[in-house]
C-alpha cells in the first residue's frame, strides 16, 4: 500500500456508507465530484498512534502480494514510508485512502504531476526507451502520474480500485501510470477499467505504460 504523515495532503479515510472521517475520527464532508472520497489533511501512514499498525499491515500486504512475494516485509514497509516523505513534496501530490468499516485501510492511491524535464531514474528511463522522447513529452510531461494504487485482498472485486483511480485523476485532462510486465492481474485490471497503452516506439522493456481512458494519443 503506493514521510512525515502530516505532509500528505488530501489523504482521508472513507468509512462504509460514505461516512468520511480523518484518521483521528474527525468527520469531514465529501469533496464534490470525488466519488465519496474526500479531501483533507493526512494519514496514509497513520497519523494517530492507534492507526500505525493497521497502516503498516496494509503496506506490507499490498507490496508483498504476488508477483512481489519475494520482497522482505519490513524492508518494504520502511522503504515505502521513506519514499513517501519525499513524494509528498512533489508538485500536484495527492493521496487518497479508503477505510473499511473497522477502520483498517482498504485501499489507497498516490500520485503527482510529472515534471519537466522527464526523469530517468527508477523505471522512468525504461519509459523513455519504450515510448520515445516525443511521446513522453506530449503524453506524460505535465500529466497526473499515478505512482501507487493499492487494494487489500479483502477489498478486491468491490470496485474500489476503479473508484480510487477515478477520484485521483478527477478532472485532469491527462493521466498515466506504469507497471511491471509480469504483473498480469494488474495489467488485466487496467485494461478492464479502460486504461490504454500508447504505441511502442522503441525496444520492449519490462514495464508497461497506461494512459487514462479519455486521453487522446497523437
Amino acid at each position: 500500500m503506493r514521510r512525515h504523515p502530516t505532509r500528505l495532503r488530501q489523504a482521508v479515510g472513507v468509512q462504509s456508507g460514505n461516512d468520511l472521517r480523518l484518521a483521528c475520527g474527525q468527520k469531514i464532508a465529501p469533496a464534490n465530484g470525488s466519488h465519496g472520497i474526500g479531501s483533507a489533511g493526512a494519514d496514509l501512514s497513520g497519523r494517530c498512534a492507534g492507526d500505525r499498525g493497521r497502516a503498516d499491515r496494509g503496506d506490507v500486504e499490498v507490496f508483498t502480494a504476488p508477483p512481489w512475494e519475494h520482497r522482505a516485509p519490513e524492508e518494504t514497509r520502511v522503504a515505502f514510508r521513506r519514499r513517501l516523505e519525499g513524494d509528498a513534496r512533489r508538485d500536484g501530490f495527492r493521496a487518497l485512502v479508503e477505510r473499511s468499516a473497522d477502520g483498517a485501510i482498504a485501499g489507497f492511491v498516490t500520485g503527482w504531476t510529472t515534471p519537466a524535464p522527464f526523469r530517468t531514474d527508477r523505471a522512468y528511463g525504461k519509459v523513455l526507451e519504450r515510448l520515445g522522447a516525443q511521446q513522453v513529452e506530449e503524453l506524460l510531461v505535465g500529466a497526473f502520474e499515478i505512482d501507487e494504487l493499492g487494494v487489500r485482498l479483502s477489498a478486491r472485486g468491490t470496485g474500489l480500485g476503479r473508484r480510487l483511480l477515478s477520484a485521483a485523476v478527477g478532472e485532469q485532462p491527462r493521466a498515466w501510470l506504469l507497471t511491471w510486465n509480469q504483473a498480469h492481474d494488474t495489467i488485466a485490471f487496467y485494461r478492464r477499467v479502460g486504461w490504454r497503452e500508447p504505441p511502442v516506439r522503441g525496444p520492449e522493456t519490462d514495464i508497461v505504460v497506461f494512459l487514462a481512458p479519455d486521453q487522446v494519443t497523437g
